[in-house]
């Protein structure tokens, strides 16, 4: 009955977690996912064994329902992915049983609030590991929850998505603790006692929150104004079945852009495509030279597009401006390739890995973040490809050379109409905060949108009946505020640091406690025997 409900209570937290993501959105359920989870492990478990069965349990029930657009792609590299991703969950229910397994007095503050700090840290450190190990996958981090509370996740300009994992985690401890502090006084008829754990840990979330939430009250300072055509073909896409033609995206792709210029309100500056819908070198094909005249030397507009790029040696899957005019492109390759998705690793020591994947080729990777110059206005686009906005590291990167604005080409048709491209543009949003620069996502079917340096979605393409999932093309003037340069931009991860050392004088603090309680405790059986 006791591994019982110790499983039970991991499939829960799982759930509760899932919750928290798109397509549910259900930001307060990343602040108490944990508290049945931990609950649990303070009451029941017995040994270190139950504790990583209750947190696999979680992560995977977890992963295998807020991942399962994946699905569409692969049921096989979905298992796989599930079954890896839910070890870490299962680390951090070990290591906060390890934290509590001795704990037996409930009523000590200080004690408790270690607790806290020390289960918020281990959770950022294994969060930080899972976007980091084997090229890494940030993906749906915990302080993504969030990312409609507006006034929170400004904090993550401070230190990044991650702080925002570290404070949700925080809470989630904080009403864990203060749920087993009141149980046990009601159950052994206690007096009430002043529970400092729980107030100071909302005086940090508060403190944290309000520090973030002052930056909405100073009135921004724009510098241009980018008036931009946002083209979505929306082609379907099978990763494991041929599609459209190099050809026909074009063709698709030229009569949306010459469609959405003629009724343009103003003036437009740049014409955007996705990330290629096709899989293929557009720049090759005999009609594209025509486009590109039609696009950029008959007016004075720029064209960005996403298309693979091929060498000698390599191809790429890159970023292409042409300014007009311009008969050679400005050029980005993107420099973080995503597994089984863009290469197969390992495939030659272990070719049954190949079954995981539809591709085909090895794309190479690009090394450098430059930014692309657009000339009129005046202007330094950071492009991030496909995934890339989903990696505060790439999107910190690229913010060193002072951009004045990210775009991102992608294309999310893989996954058709599932929960993926809104998860994709949560996760996107934390990038816009962290650096204080706008960000503009065109996709080939999904979501593309507009977000402000602040993180609000300001403009999104949707056709009459309200789905994104749509062919068509969105119009937007976007201001470009002032560059500056943020404390995340300046020293990324330090919540990572410090998680480590707070986490480490825990740790020893324990290991020490619990050397002077044994004994102690040897010491009274002594003199007990004499």
């Amino acid at each position: 009955m006791r591994t019982f409900l110790t499983i039970l209570s991991g499939a829960a937290s799982g759930l509760l977690l899932t919750l928290g993501f798109a397509p549910f959105d259900q930001a307060w359920a990343g602040w108490i996912f944990l508290v049945p989870l931990a609950l649990t492990v303070m009451l029941r478990c017995r040994s270190w064994r139950g504790s990583l069965a209750a947190g696999y349990v979680f992560g995977v029930t977890h992963f295998a329902t807020s991942l399962f657009w994946l699905t569409n792609a692969s049921v096989l590299g979905w298992a796989a992915l599930t079954l890896y991703l839910g070890l870490y969950f299962a680390v951090w229910t070990w290591l906060w049983w390890w934290l509590t397994a001795t704990l037996t007095v409930m009523t000590n503050s200080a004690r408790n609030f270690s607790l806290i700090i020390g289960g918020a840290s281990a959770w950022v450190l294994l969060e930080w590991l899972r976007g980091t190990l084997f090229t890494g996958f940030p993906w749906n981090q915990l302080g993504v929850t969030q990312h409609g509370v507006i006034g929170l996740i400004q904090s993550a300009e401070f230190g990044g998505v991650l702080l925002i994992s570290w404070l949700v985690t925080l809470g989630n401890l904080a009403l864990t603790l203060l749920t087993l502090r009141l149980w046990k006084e009601i159950r052994l008829r206690q007096m009430a006692r002043a529970r400092w754990e729980f107030t100071l840990s909302l005086a940090i979330i508060g403190v944290t929150f309000a520090l973030g939430v002052r930056g909405l009250f100073k009135k921004p300072e724009y510098v241009n104004t980018l008036r931009y055509l946002a083209v979505q073909p929306n082609f379907p896409n099978d990763p494991w079945a041929p599609g459209a033609t190099v050809s026909e995206a074009l063709a698709k792709m030229h009569v949306l852009s010459v469609s959405g210029l003629s009724p343009a309100p103003a003036d437009v500056d740049l014409v955007i495509w996705p990330e290629t819908p096709v899989g293929g070198a557009l720049y090759a094909n005999p009609g594209f030279p025509t486009v590109l005249r039609a696009l950029t030397e008959q007016r004075p507009v720029a064209w960005l597009l996403g298309s693979n790029w091929h060498t000698v040696s390599d191809i790429y899957n890159s970023a292409l401006l042409y300014n007009a005019g311009q008969s050679s492109p400005d050029m980005y390759f993107k420099n973080h390739l995503v597994p089984f998705g863009e290469y197969t690793p390992l495939k030659k020591i272990f070719p049954w890995i190949l079954k995981l994947t539809p591709v085909g080729i090895d794309f190479s990777a690009g090394t450098d973040a430059v930014p692309l110059t657009l000339t009129a206005p005046r202007l330094k686009i950071a492009p991030l490809i496909c995934f890339e906005d989903t990696l505060a590291r790439q999107a910190r990167k690229a913010a060193r050379h002072n951009p004045n604005l990210f775009i991102n080409l992608t294309n999310d048709g893989w996954f058709k109409d599932s929960a993926a491209s809104a998860q994709h543009l949560h996760n996107a949003i934390f990038r816009a905060v962290e650096n204080r620069l706008p960000l503009l996502r065109v996709t080939n079917s999904g979501v593309t949108v507009e977000i402000s340096e602040r993180g609000v979605v300001r403009k999104v393409l949707r056709d009459a009946a309200g789905h994104t999932f749509t062919t068509g093309v969105m119009f937007g003037e976007l201001p470009i505020p002032l560059s500056r340069e943020t404390l995340y931009q300046r020293h990324g991860d330090w919540i990572v640091g410090m998680s480590a050392m707070l986490f480490l004088l825990i740790s020893v603090e324990k290991v020490i406690r619990n050397g002077l309680d044994t004994k102690l405790l040897t010491s009274e059986e002594r003199n007990k025997n004499k």
